[in-house]
Protein backbone atom coordinates (compact mmCIF):
# COMPACT_ATOMS: atom_id res chain seq x y z
CA UNK A 1 0.00 0.00 0.00
CA UNK A 2 3.12 2.35 -0.69
CA UNK A 3 1.10 4.53 -2.99
CA UNK A 4 -1.46 5.80 -0.20
CA UNK A 5 1.23 6.39 2.41
CA UNK A 6 4.39 7.75 0.59
CA UNK A 7 5.48 9.99 3.76
CA UNK A 8 6.84 6.31 5.24
CA UNK A 9 9.59 7.17 2.54
CA UNK A 10 10.25 10.56 3.34
CA UNK A 11 13.47 11.00 4.07
CA UNK A 12 14.37 12.13 7.92
CA UNK A 13 10.67 12.79 8.83
CA UNK A 14 8.31 10.62 10.32
CA UNK A 15 4.92 8.92 8.87
CA UNK A 16 2.07 11.00 8.56
CA UNK A 17 -0.58 9.69 10.81
CA UNK A 18 -3.69 10.26 8.31
CA UNK A 19 -2.12 8.38 5.62
CA UNK A 20 -1.15 5.11 7.93
CA UNK A 21 -5.00 5.68 8.66
CA UNK A 22 -6.46 5.68 5.15
CA UNK A 23 -3.89 3.37 3.97
CA UNK A 24 -6.32 0.88 6.04
CA UNK A 25 -9.41 2.20 5.00
CA UNK A 26 -8.62 1.68 1.13
CA UNK A 27 -7.70 -1.75 2.10
CA UNK A 28 -11.13 -2.32 4.25
CA UNK A 29 -13.06 -0.88 1.21
CA UNK A 30 -10.94 -3.20 -0.90
CA UNK A 31 -11.79 -6.48 1.08
CA UNK A 32 -15.89 -5.04 1.13
CA UNK A 33 -16.00 -4.92 -2.54
CA UNK A 34 -14.75 -8.35 -2.72
CA UNK A 35 -17.56 -9.73 -0.47
CA UNK A 36 -19.71 -7.51 -2.40
CA UNK A 37 -19.21 -8.93 -6.23
CA UNK A 38 -16.37 -9.90 -8.84
CA UNK A 39 -17.12 -7.63 -10.98
CA UNK A 40 -16.80 -4.78 -8.35
CA UNK A 41 -13.77 -6.57 -6.80
CA UNK A 42 -11.54 -6.48 -10.47
CA UNK A 43 -12.81 -3.23 -11.53
CA UNK A 44 -11.35 -1.69 -8.13
CA UNK A 45 -8.15 -3.07 -8.73
CA UNK A 46 -8.10 -2.30 -12.09
CA UNK A 47 -8.73 1.57 -11.46
CA UNK A 48 -6.33 1.34 -8.05
CA UNK A 49 -3.61 0.03 -10.76
CA UNK A 50 -4.04 2.91 -13.08
CA UNK A 51 -3.54 5.27 -9.96
CA UNK A 52 -0.27 3.60 -9.46
CA UNK A 53 0.37 4.04 -13.11
CA UNK A 54 0.05 7.59 -12.43
CA UNK A 55 1.77 7.98 -9.62
CA UNK A 56 4.87 6.13 -11.02
CA UNK A 57 4.52 8.65 -14.29
CA UNK A 58 4.55 11.28 -12.12
CA UNK A 59 7.72 9.90 -9.84
CA UNK A 60 9.21 9.76 -13.18
CA UNK A 61 8.71 13.15 -13.65
CA UNK A 62 10.21 14.21 -10.48
CA UNK A 63 6.76 14.19 -8.20
CA UNK A 64 5.32 12.75 -5.25
CA UNK A 65 1.28 13.38 -5.71
CA UNK A 66 -1.47 11.90 -3.57
CA UNK A 67 -5.01 13.21 -3.33
CA UNK A 68 -6.90 15.09 -6.03
CA UNK A 69 -3.47 16.19 -7.54
CA UNK A 70 -2.98 12.76 -8.25
CA UNK A 71 -6.55 11.71 -9.40
CA UNK A 72 -6.39 15.15 -12.47
CA UNK A 73 -3.08 13.52 -13.43
CA UNK A 74 -4.97 9.98 -13.80
CA UNK A 75 -8.00 11.81 -16.05
CA UNK A 76 -5.29 13.94 -18.05
CA UNK A 77 -4.59 13.00 -21.55
CA UNK A 78 -0.96 12.60 -22.63
CA UNK A 79 -0.72 15.41 -24.94
CA UNK A 80 -1.77 18.14 -21.76
CA UNK A 81 0.77 16.47 -19.53
CA UNK A 82 3.05 19.69 -19.69
CA UNK A 83 0.02 22.34 -19.38
CA UNK A 84 -1.82 20.42 -16.73
CA UNK A 85 1.55 19.84 -14.76
CA UNK A 86 2.05 23.59 -14.28
CA UNK A 87 -1.40 23.47 -12.49
CA UNK A 88 -0.61 21.31 -10.08
CA UNK A 89 2.98 21.90 -9.56
CA UNK A 90 2.11 23.56 -6.12
CA UNK A 91 0.00 20.21 -4.88
CA UNK A 92 3.03 18.33 -5.66
CA UNK A 93 6.03 17.50 -3.17
CA UNK A 94 10.06 17.07 -5.14
CA UNK A 95 10.64 13.73 -5.23
CA UNK A 96 14.15 14.46 -4.12
CA UNK A 97 12.87 14.47 -0.26
CA UNK A 98 11.94 10.68 -0.70
CA UNK A 99 13.75 7.51 -1.29
CA UNK A 100 12.89 7.16 -4.53
CA UNK A 101 14.26 3.60 -5.85
CA UNK A 102 12.34 1.51 -2.28
CA UNK A 103 9.16 3.78 -3.37
CA UNK A 104 9.17 3.11 -6.84
CA UNK A 105 9.79 -0.65 -6.08
CA UNK A 106 6.86 -1.25 -3.78
CA UNK A 107 4.64 1.10 -6.10
CA UNK A 108 5.28 -1.23 -9.15
CA UNK A 109 5.09 -4.24 -6.96
CA UNK A 110 1.69 -3.32 -5.68
CA UNK A 111 0.24 -2.35 -9.08
CA UNK A 112 1.16 -5.71 -10.68
CA UNK A 113 -0.59 -7.38 -7.46
CA UNK A 114 -3.59 -5.66 -8.06
CA UNK A 115 -4.06 -6.58 -11.46
CA UNK A 116 -3.38 -10.18 -11.00
CA UNK A 117 -6.44 -9.87 -8.59
CA UNK A 118 -8.50 -8.19 -11.21
CA UNK A 119 -7.43 -10.74 -13.70
CA UNK A 120 -8.40 -13.88 -11.10
CA UNK A 121 -11.49 -12.15 -10.39
CA UNK A 122 -12.43 -12.24 -13.69
CA UNK A 123 -11.94 -15.63 -14.26
CA UNK A 124 -15.15 -16.02 -12.74
CA UNK A 125 -18.47 -15.34 -14.48
CA UNK A 126 -22.31 -15.25 -13.74
CA UNK A 127 -22.61 -18.96 -14.27
CA UNK A 128 -20.10 -19.82 -11.90
CA UNK A 129 -20.71 -17.33 -8.87
CA UNK A 130 -22.19 -18.83 -5.97
CA UNK A 131 -23.65 -16.27 -4.68
CA UNK A 132 -25.60 -15.36 -7.61
CA UNK A 133 -26.76 -18.78 -7.83
CA UNK A 134 -27.87 -18.48 -4.03
CA UNK A 135 -29.74 -15.09 -5.40
CA UNK A 136 -31.30 -17.23 -7.96
CA UNK A 137 -32.72 -19.92 -5.85
CA UNK A 138 -34.45 -16.87 -3.59
CA UNK A 139 -36.19 -15.71 -6.67
CA UNK A 140 -36.81 -19.01 -7.48
CA UNK A 141 -38.80 -19.16 -4.21
CA UNK A 142 -40.10 -15.75 -4.02
CA UNK A 143 -41.81 -16.62 -7.64
CA UNK A 144 -43.22 -19.74 -6.66
CA UNK A 145 -44.82 -18.45 -3.11
CA UNK A 146 -46.65 -15.71 -5.15
CA UNK A 147 -48.13 -18.22 -7.79
CA UNK A 148 -49.11 -20.92 -5.16
CA UNK A 149 -50.47 -18.50 -2.30
CA UNK A 150 -51.88 -15.64 -3.55
CA UNK A 151 -55.06 -15.17 -5.99
CA UNK A 152 -55.32 -12.09 -9.09
CA UNK A 153 -53.35 -11.60 -11.73
CA UNK A 154 -51.96 -7.94 -10.23
CA UNK A 155 -51.90 -9.38 -6.80
CA UNK A 156 -49.22 -12.53 -7.95
CA UNK A 157 -47.18 -10.14 -9.72
CA UNK A 158 -47.22 -7.55 -6.58
CA UNK A 159 -45.87 -10.39 -4.64
CA UNK A 160 -42.99 -11.54 -6.85
CA UNK A 161 -41.46 -8.03 -6.93
CA UNK A 162 -38.59 -7.81 -5.45
CA UNK A 163 -36.09 -4.87 -4.59
CA UNK A 164 -32.04 -5.78 -5.02
CA UNK A 165 -30.02 -3.43 -3.34
CA UNK A 166 -25.92 -3.37 -3.24
CA UNK A 167 -23.52 -0.88 -2.53
CA UNK A 168 -21.97 -0.75 -5.87
CA UNK A 169 -22.67 -0.23 -9.04
CA UNK A 170 -20.87 -2.70 -10.98
CA UNK A 171 -22.11 -5.10 -8.37
CA UNK A 172 -25.86 -4.06 -9.98
CA UNK A 173 -24.37 -4.64 -13.60
CA UNK A 174 -22.90 -8.01 -12.56
CA UNK A 175 -26.15 -9.05 -10.74
CA UNK A 176 -28.44 -7.51 -13.91
CA UNK A 177 -25.84 -9.79 -16.65
CA UNK A 178 -26.18 -12.60 -14.05
CA UNK A 179 -30.35 -12.55 -13.33
CA UNK A 180 -31.05 -11.57 -17.33
CA UNK A 181 -28.90 -14.21 -18.89
CA UNK A 182 -30.91 -16.85 -15.88
CA UNK A 183 -34.26 -15.52 -17.06
CA UNK A 184 -34.28 -16.49 -20.64
CA UNK A 185 -33.58 -20.10 -19.97
CA UNK A 186 -34.84 -20.80 -16.21
CA UNK A 187 -38.46 -22.22 -16.50
CA UNK A 188 -38.90 -21.67 -12.60
CA UNK A 189 -37.98 -17.73 -13.14
CA UNK A 190 -40.14 -17.36 -16.98
CA UNK A 191 -42.32 -14.95 -14.54
CA UNK A 192 -39.58 -12.32 -14.66
CA UNK A 193 -38.68 -12.46 -18.22
CA UNK A 194 -38.81 -9.07 -19.79
CA UNK A 195 -39.22 -7.38 -16.40
CA UNK A 196 -36.09 -7.12 -14.84
CA UNK A 197 -34.47 -3.58 -14.86
CA UNK A 198 -31.97 -1.68 -12.71
CA UNK A 199 -30.71 1.80 -11.18
CA UNK A 200 -27.36 3.31 -10.64
CA UNK A 201 -25.14 6.06 -11.13
CA UNK A 202 -24.80 4.91 -14.63
CA UNK A 203 -28.02 2.84 -15.54
CA UNK A 204 -31.54 3.89 -15.77
CA UNK A 205 -33.78 6.67 -15.00
CA UNK A 206 -34.71 6.79 -11.73
CA UNK A 207 -37.73 8.31 -12.24
CA UNK A 208 -39.73 6.07 -15.22
CA UNK A 209 -38.23 2.82 -13.61
CA UNK A 210 -39.66 3.59 -10.35
CA UNK A 211 -43.15 4.26 -11.54
CA UNK A 212 -42.65 1.41 -14.03
CA UNK A 213 -42.06 -0.70 -10.47
CA UNK A 214 -44.78 0.13 -8.74
CA UNK A 215 -46.75 2.68 -10.27
CA UNK A 216 -49.89 2.21 -7.78
CA UNK A 217 -47.53 3.19 -4.32
CA UNK A 218 -44.91 5.69 -6.35
CA UNK A 219 -48.51 7.52 -7.56
CA UNK A 220 -47.18 7.29 -11.16
CA UNK A 221 -49.51 9.20 -14.02
CA UNK A 222 -52.59 7.70 -14.79
CA UNK A 223 -52.15 5.13 -17.60
CA UNK A 224 -48.68 4.05 -16.59
CA UNK A 225 -48.35 0.59 -17.31
CA UNK A 226 -46.63 -1.75 -14.40
CA UNK A 227 -43.67 -3.01 -16.43
CA UNK A 228 -41.05 -4.27 -13.79
CA UNK A 229 -41.51 -6.74 -11.32
CA UNK A 230 -37.51 -7.30 -9.80
CA UNK A 231 -35.58 -3.97 -9.85
CA UNK A 232 -31.45 -4.01 -8.52
CA UNK A 233 -30.27 -0.78 -7.71
CA UNK A 234 -27.83 1.25 -4.97
CA UNK A 235 -28.39 3.13 -2.43
CA UNK A 236 -30.12 5.60 -4.79
CA UNK A 237 -33.61 4.35 -4.00
CA UNK A 238 -32.85 3.57 -0.02
CA UNK A 239 -34.63 7.44 0.95
CA UNK A 240 -37.10 9.04 -0.60
CA UNK A 241 -39.52 6.18 -2.84
CA UNK A 242 -42.47 5.07 -2.38
CA UNK A 243 -42.30 1.48 -3.24
CA UNK A 244 -44.71 -0.49 -0.44
CA UNK A 245 -46.62 -2.37 -4.00
CA UNK A 246 -43.66 -4.66 -3.29
CA UNK A 247 -42.72 -7.31 -0.71
CA UNK A 248 -39.52 -8.39 -0.89
CA UNK A 249 -35.66 -6.85 -0.41
CA UNK A 250 -32.94 -8.62 -0.59
CA UNK A 251 -29.44 -6.90 0.47
CA UNK A 252 -26.82 -8.50 -1.77
CA UNK A 253 -23.94 -6.53 0.20
CA UNK A 254 -24.27 -5.20 4.42
CA UNK A 255 -23.27 -1.40 4.61
CA UNK A 256 -21.31 -0.75 7.49
CA UNK A 257 -24.22 1.17 8.76
CA UNK A 258 -26.90 -1.22 9.82
CA UNK A 259 -29.47 2.09 9.63
CA UNK A 260 -29.07 2.12 5.89
CA UNK A 261 -30.71 -1.14 5.74
CA UNK A 262 -33.39 0.24 7.69
CA UNK A 263 -33.74 2.65 5.24
CA UNK A 264 -34.15 0.31 2.53
CA UNK A 265 -36.45 -2.07 4.43
CA UNK A 266 -38.07 1.65 4.93
CA UNK A 267 -39.24 1.43 0.98
CA UNK A 268 -41.56 -1.27 1.46
CA UNK A 269 -42.24 -1.29 5.05
CA UNK A 270 -44.90 1.99 4.82
CA UNK A 271 -48.21 3.75 5.53
CA UNK A 272 -50.26 2.09 2.85
CA UNK A 273 -48.99 -0.76 2.52
CA UNK A 274 -50.88 -3.76 1.03
CA UNK A 275 -49.01 -6.37 2.81
CA UNK A 276 -49.73 -7.74 6.59
CA UNK A 277 -45.94 -8.96 5.99
CA UNK A 278 -43.03 -7.80 3.95
CA UNK A 279 -39.64 -10.29 3.64
CA UNK A 280 -36.23 -9.04 4.51
CA UNK A 281 -33.41 -10.78 3.19
CA UNK A 282 -29.40 -10.50 3.60
CA UNK A 283 -26.51 -12.01 2.49
CA UNK A 284 -23.71 -12.38 5.26
CA UNK A 285 -19.91 -12.07 4.35
CA UNK A 286 -17.70 -15.44 4.32
CA UNK A 287 -16.30 -16.38 7.60
CA UNK A 288 -12.49 -15.73 6.88
CA UNK A 289 -13.99 -12.53 4.89
CA UNK A 290 -15.92 -11.41 7.73
CA UNK A 291 -12.59 -11.62 10.57
CA UNK A 292 -10.61 -10.05 7.51
CA UNK A 293 -13.41 -7.03 7.54
CA UNK A 294 -13.21 -6.81 11.56
CA UNK A 295 -10.04 -3.99 10.54
CA UNK A 296 -12.53 -1.24 10.17
CA UNK A 297 -13.32 -1.64 13.94
CA UNK A 298 -9.41 -1.71 14.58
CA UNK A 299 -9.58 1.74 12.73
CA UNK A 300 -12.23 3.46 14.35
CA UNK A 301 -10.54 2.51 17.40
CA UNK A 302 -7.35 4.11 16.13
CA UNK A 303 -8.74 7.15 15.04
CA UNK A 304 -10.40 7.52 18.01
CA UNK A 305 -7.04 7.19 20.50
CA UNK A 306 -5.27 10.01 17.70
CA UNK A 307 -8.56 12.51 18.24
CA UNK A 308 -8.36 12.07 22.03
CA UNK A 309 -3.81 12.40 22.01
CA UNK A 310 -3.53 14.93 19.34
CA UNK A 311 -7.04 15.71 17.70
CA UNK A 312 -7.56 14.97 13.81
CA UNK A 313 -8.64 17.54 11.36
CA UNK A 314 -11.84 16.08 9.41
CA UNK A 315 -13.86 12.98 9.76
CA UNK A 316 -11.94 10.46 8.48
CA UNK A 317 -14.10 7.68 8.39
CA UNK A 318 -17.93 7.78 8.42
CA UNK A 319 -19.16 7.42 12.28
CA UNK A 320 -15.65 8.07 13.42
CA UNK A 321 -16.15 10.64 16.37
CA UNK A 322 -14.41 10.06 19.93
CA UNK A 323 -15.92 7.36 21.15
CA UNK A 324 -14.54 4.24 20.09
CA UNK A 325 -17.56 2.11 20.61
CA UNK A 326 -19.67 3.00 17.65
CA UNK A 327 -18.54 0.25 15.26
CA UNK A 328 -17.97 -2.24 18.27
CA UNK A 329 -21.99 -1.57 18.54
CA UNK A 330 -23.03 -1.94 14.57
CA UNK A 331 -21.31 -5.39 14.18
CA UNK A 332 -23.42 -6.08 17.44
CA UNK A 333 -26.39 -5.64 15.42
CA UNK A 334 -25.22 -7.04 12.40
CA UNK A 335 -24.50 -10.31 14.31
CA UNK A 336 -28.21 -10.01 15.83
CA UNK A 337 -29.71 -9.79 12.30
CA UNK A 338 -27.16 -13.11 10.88
CA UNK A 339 -29.27 -14.74 14.17
CA UNK A 340 -32.48 -13.65 12.97
CA UNK A 341 -33.39 -11.06 15.09
CA UNK A 342 -35.73 -8.35 13.19
CA UNK A 343 -35.62 -6.13 16.59
CA UNK A 344 -33.28 -3.51 14.73
CA UNK A 345 -35.97 -3.17 11.84
CA UNK A 346 -39.08 -2.81 13.95
CA UNK A 347 -38.01 -0.48 16.93
CA UNK A 348 -34.45 1.24 14.97
CA UNK A 349 -31.20 1.41 16.57
CA UNK A 350 -30.93 2.48 20.32
CA UNK A 351 -26.92 3.38 19.63
CA UNK A 352 -25.72 6.45 18.53
CA UNK A 353 -23.95 7.35 15.27
CA UNK A 354 -26.49 5.27 12.82
CA UNK A 355 -29.15 7.92 12.28
CA UNK A 356 -30.78 8.63 9.34
CA UNK A 357 -33.11 10.83 7.79
CA UNK A 358 -35.60 9.17 6.68
CA UNK A 359 -35.76 7.23 10.41
CA UNK A 360 -36.33 11.43 11.76
CA UNK A 361 -38.47 12.73 9.19
CA UNK A 362 -40.78 9.38 10.25
CA UNK A 363 -41.09 10.42 13.75
CA UNK A 364 -41.66 14.15 12.98
CA UNK A 365 -44.78 12.82 10.59
CA UNK A 366 -46.01 10.31 13.55
CA UNK A 367 -45.51 13.26 16.11
CA UNK A 368 -47.64 15.92 13.91
CA UNK A 369 -50.39 12.98 13.32
CA UNK A 370 -50.51 12.93 17.36
CA UNK A 371 -51.54 15.82 17.91
CA UNK A 372 -47.95 17.98 18.65
CA UNK A 373 -47.86 20.87 16.35
CA UNK A 374 -50.05 22.77 18.75
CA UNK A 375 -48.07 21.84 22.11
CA UNK A 376 -44.67 22.71 19.91
CA UNK A 377 -46.39 26.59 18.37
CA UNK A 378 -47.28 26.94 22.04
CA UNK A 379 -43.74 26.42 23.76
CA UNK A 380 -42.25 29.72 24.19
CA UNK A 381 -38.38 30.68 22.58
CA UNK A 382 -36.10 29.23 25.31
CA UNK A 383 -37.20 26.58 26.03
CA UNK A 384 -35.34 22.92 26.74
CA UNK A 385 -35.15 20.41 28.51
CA UNK A 386 -32.73 16.87 29.32
CA UNK A 387 -31.90 13.31 29.80
CA UNK A 388 -29.60 10.93 31.03
CA UNK A 389 -27.76 9.83 27.78
CA UNK A 390 -24.04 7.82 26.52
CA UNK A 391 -22.18 10.93 26.56
CA UNK A 392 -18.67 11.63 28.19
CA UNK A 393 -19.49 14.86 29.18
CA UNK A 394 -22.56 17.43 29.68
CA UNK A 395 -23.97 17.98 26.22
CA UNK A 396 -25.98 21.09 24.87
CA UNK A 397 -27.77 21.13 21.70
CA UNK A 398 -29.20 24.45 20.59
CA UNK A 399 -31.85 25.39 17.87
CA UNK A 400 -31.75 28.71 17.15
CA UNK A 401 -32.74 31.41 14.72
CA UNK A 402 -30.65 34.20 13.14
CA UNK A 403 -32.16 37.89 12.73
CA UNK A 404 -34.91 37.77 10.35
CA UNK A 405 -33.71 34.26 8.96
CA UNK A 406 -36.09 32.02 8.50
CA UNK A 407 -34.43 28.81 8.78
CA UNK A 408 -33.91 27.23 12.33
CA UNK A 409 -30.18 25.90 13.19
CA UNK A 410 -28.32 23.52 15.17
CA UNK A 411 -25.26 23.78 17.27
CA UNK A 412 -24.06 21.00 19.69
CA UNK A 413 -21.78 22.07 22.38
CA UNK A 414 -19.51 19.51 24.69
CA UNK A 415 -17.05 21.16 27.08
CA UNK A 416 -15.72 23.99 24.77
CA UNK A 417 -15.65 22.03 21.62
CA UNK A 418 -18.63 23.26 19.16
CA UNK A 419 -20.55 21.28 16.15
CA UNK A 420 -22.51 23.52 13.74
CA UNK A 421 -25.29 22.31 11.73
CA UNK A 422 -24.45 23.51 8.44
CA UNK A 423 -24.18 20.49 6.68
CA UNK A 424 -26.35 17.48 6.21
CA UNK A 425 -24.14 15.01 8.41
CA UNK A 426 -23.55 18.01 11.31
CA UNK A 427 -27.14 18.45 11.33
CA UNK A 428 -28.10 14.92 11.94
CA UNK A 429 -25.72 14.32 14.86
CA UNK A 430 -26.88 17.20 16.43
CA UNK A 431 -30.33 15.52 15.89
CA UNK A 432 -29.08 12.31 17.06
CA UNK A 433 -27.54 13.86 20.02
CA UNK A 434 -30.68 15.73 20.97
CA UNK A 435 -32.89 12.37 20.77
CA UNK A 436 -33.97 10.86 23.71
CA UNK A 437 -33.11 7.05 22.94
CA UNK A 438 -36.51 6.21 24.83
CA UNK A 439 -38.85 8.92 23.27
CA UNK A 440 -41.08 10.63 24.80
CA UNK A 441 -40.79 8.04 27.40
CA UNK A 442 -37.63 9.43 28.80
CA UNK A 443 -37.70 10.09 32.01
CA UNK A 444 -36.75 13.56 32.19
CA UNK A 445 -33.02 14.61 33.48
CA UNK A 446 -31.99 18.14 34.13
CA UNK A 447 -30.68 19.45 38.08
CA UNK A 448 -29.76 23.05 38.42
CA UNK A 449 -26.03 22.22 37.71
CA UNK A 450 -26.77 21.55 34.38
CA UNK A 451 -29.27 24.32 34.32
CA UNK A 452 -26.24 26.57 35.06
CA UNK A 453 -24.01 24.92 32.24
CA UNK A 454 -26.29 25.48 29.51
CA UNK A 455 -25.98 29.21 29.94
CA UNK A 456 -22.33 28.71 29.77
CA UNK A 457 -22.40 26.61 26.86
CA UNK A 458 -24.77 28.86 24.90
CA UNK A 459 -22.40 31.83 25.32
CA UNK A 460 -19.51 29.50 23.88
CA UNK A 461 -21.86 28.60 21.24
CA UNK A 462 -22.93 32.04 20.24
CA UNK A 463 -19.54 33.33 19.90
CA UNK A 464 -18.63 30.54 17.40
CA UNK A 465 -21.73 31.26 15.40
CA UNK A 466 -21.74 34.41 15.12
CA UNK A 467 -17.68 33.50 13.75
CA UNK A 468 -18.86 31.00 11.25
CA UNK A 469 -21.43 33.58 10.05
CA UNK A 470 -19.64 36.42 9.56
CA UNK A 471 -16.54 34.25 7.55
CA UNK A 472 -19.12 33.14 5.67
CA UNK A 473 -20.89 36.54 5.16
CA UNK A 474 -17.76 37.33 2.99
CA UNK A 475 -17.62 35.89 -0.70
CA UNK A 476 -13.98 35.78 -0.77
CA UNK A 477 -14.07 33.08 2.24
CA UNK A 478 -16.51 30.91 0.11
CA UNK A 479 -16.09 31.62 -3.75
CA UNK A 480 -14.79 28.11 -5.45
CA UNK A 481 -11.47 27.98 -6.73
CA UNK A 482 -12.50 28.17 -10.97
CA UNK A 483 -9.55 25.83 -12.42
CA UNK A 484 -6.88 27.75 -14.85
CA UNK A 485 -8.17 26.42 -17.95
CA UNK A 486 -12.05 27.76 -16.67
CA UNK A 487 -10.38 31.00 -16.47
CA UNK A 488 -8.39 31.02 -19.79
CA UNK A 489 -11.69 30.11 -21.68
CA UNK A 490 -13.75 32.66 -19.83
CA UNK A 491 -10.66 35.49 -21.34
CA UNK A 492 -10.52 34.28 -24.40
CA UNK A 493 -14.50 35.14 -24.40
CA UNK A 494 -14.12 38.52 -22.73
CA UNK A 495 -11.83 39.08 -25.34
CA UNK A 496 -13.62 38.59 -28.38
CA UNK A 497 -14.83 38.81 -31.21
CA UNK A 498 -18.25 36.90 -30.66
CA UNK A 499 -19.01 34.59 -33.74
CA UNK A 500 -21.80 35.77 -35.61
CA UNK A 501 -25.06 35.77 -33.73
CA UNK A 502 -24.07 35.98 -30.02
CA UNK A 503 -24.56 38.69 -28.10
CA UNK A 504 -23.22 40.55 -25.15
CA UNK A 505 -25.77 39.53 -23.17
CA UNK A 506 -25.06 35.81 -24.19
CA UNK A 507 -21.26 36.27 -23.80
CA UNK A 508 -21.83 37.19 -20.52
CA UNK A 509 -23.78 34.21 -19.34
CA UNK A 510 -21.37 31.88 -20.98
CA UNK A 511 -18.63 33.22 -18.98
CA UNK A 512 -20.83 32.71 -16.03
CA UNK A 513 -21.36 29.32 -16.91
CA UNK A 514 -18.01 28.50 -17.24
CA UNK A 515 -16.71 30.09 -13.88
CA UNK A 516 -16.76 26.82 -11.81
CA UNK A 517 -14.93 24.23 -10.01
CA UNK A 518 -15.66 21.27 -12.45
CA UNK A 519 -14.80 17.99 -12.94
CA UNK A 520 -11.17 17.20 -14.26
CA UNK A 521 -13.11 15.50 -17.52
CA UNK A 522 -15.23 18.24 -18.73
CA UNK A 523 -11.34 20.35 -18.12
CA UNK A 524 -9.70 17.95 -20.72
CA UNK A 525 -12.14 18.97 -23.30
CA UNK A 526 -11.88 22.58 -22.42
CA UNK A 527 -8.30 22.25 -22.75
CA UNK A 528 -8.92 20.77 -26.09
CA UNK A 529 -10.64 23.30 -27.73
CA UNK A 530 -7.74 25.95 -26.42
CA UNK A 531 -5.11 24.38 -27.71
CA UNK A 532 -6.46 22.77 -31.03
CA UNK A 533 -4.61 25.18 -33.73
CA UNK A 534 -5.77 27.19 -36.75
CA UNK A 535 -8.99 28.14 -35.28
CA UNK A 536 -9.67 31.86 -34.98
CA UNK A 537 -10.44 33.49 -31.85
CA UNK A 538 -14.59 33.58 -32.99
CA UNK A 539 -14.79 30.16 -33.57
CA UNK A 540 -13.22 28.48 -30.78
CA UNK A 541 -15.66 30.73 -28.57
CA UNK A 542 -18.24 28.99 -30.47
CA UNK A 543 -16.67 25.65 -29.78
CA UNK A 544 -16.20 26.51 -25.88
CA UNK A 545 -20.18 27.41 -26.21
CA UNK A 546 -21.08 24.21 -27.91
CA UNK A 547 -19.34 22.40 -25.62
CA UNK A 548 -21.29 24.26 -22.68
CA UNK A 549 -24.30 23.39 -23.97
CA UNK A 550 -23.56 19.70 -24.73
CA UNK A 551 -22.53 18.76 -21.17
CA UNK A 552 -25.19 21.42 -19.83
CA UNK A 553 -23.31 23.55 -17.93
CA UNK A 554 -25.48 25.81 -15.76
CA UNK A 555 -24.83 29.26 -13.60
CA UNK A 556 -23.32 28.39 -10.88
CA UNK A 557 -25.59 28.80 -7.71
CA UNK A 558 -25.14 32.38 -6.29
CA UNK A 559 -23.11 32.62 -3.40
CA UNK A 560 -25.83 33.75 -0.42
CA UNK A 561 -26.05 37.45 0.96
CA UNK A 562 -25.78 37.73 4.32
CA UNK A 563 -25.49 40.23 6.58
CA UNK A 564 -22.81 40.45 9.32
CA UNK A 565 -24.45 39.74 12.92
CA UNK A 566 -23.83 40.05 16.31
CA UNK A 567 -24.40 38.23 19.65
CA UNK A 568 -27.41 40.20 20.03
CA UNK A 569 -28.55 38.82 16.61
CA UNK A 570 -29.21 35.44 18.09
CA UNK A 571 -32.34 33.59 19.34
CA UNK A 572 -32.42 29.89 20.89
CA UNK A 573 -35.51 28.44 19.81
CA UNK A 574 -35.26 25.20 21.91
CA UNK A 575 -32.56 23.59 23.89
CA UNK A 576 -31.71 19.79 25.02
CA UNK A 577 -29.46 18.78 27.54
CA UNK A 578 -27.48 15.35 27.78
CA UNK A 579 -26.29 14.46 31.19
CA UNK A 580 -23.86 11.64 31.59
CA UNK A 581 -25.85 8.68 33.24
CA UNK A 582 -22.86 8.35 35.99
CA UNK A 583 -23.78 11.85 37.23
CA UNK A 584 -27.24 12.08 36.77
CA UNK A 585 -30.01 13.06 38.92
CA UNK A 586 -33.66 12.89 37.71
CA UNK A 587 -35.60 15.76 38.42
CA UNK A 588 -39.24 14.49 37.49
CA UNK A 589 -42.01 15.77 34.71
CA UNK A 590 -41.60 19.30 36.11
CA UNK A 591 -41.32 22.45 33.83
CA UNK A 592 -37.79 24.62 33.85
Amino acid sequence: MARYSPSRYRLGRPAEQYEILHTGLVRSGLLKRFESSARAFAATCRKMAASHDAFLDLLGRGYVATGDSLGAWAAADSDEAEELLTELEADLEPAGEFDVARLRRDVEADRDLLLAFAAEADALDVDSDPKLRALVAELEAIAAEAEAELVGEQKVRDGRKVLVFSYYSDTVDWILEGIEREVERNPRLAAYHGRVAAISGSRGEKGSVVQGFAPVSSEAPEGTPDLYDLLVTTDVLSEGVNLQQARHIVNYDLPWNPMRLVQRHGRIDRIGSQWSDVYLRCFFPDRVLDELLGLEERLHRKISQAAASIGVAAEILPGSRTEDTVFAERREEIERLRRGDPTLFLEGSPHGGIVSGEELRQELRQALQEGARERIEALPYGAGSGFAGAVGVETFVFCYRVADDPVARLCAVQGDRVGLGNGESATLLALELARPPGGAGEPRVLDDWALERAVAAWEIASERIVADWNFRADPANVRPEVPRAMLRAVELVRAGPLPEGMTGAEADELCERLRAPYAERYLRQFRAILREEGLGASERIARIKALADDLGLEKPAPIPDLPEIEVGDLRVVCWMCITPRERSQSVGDEAR
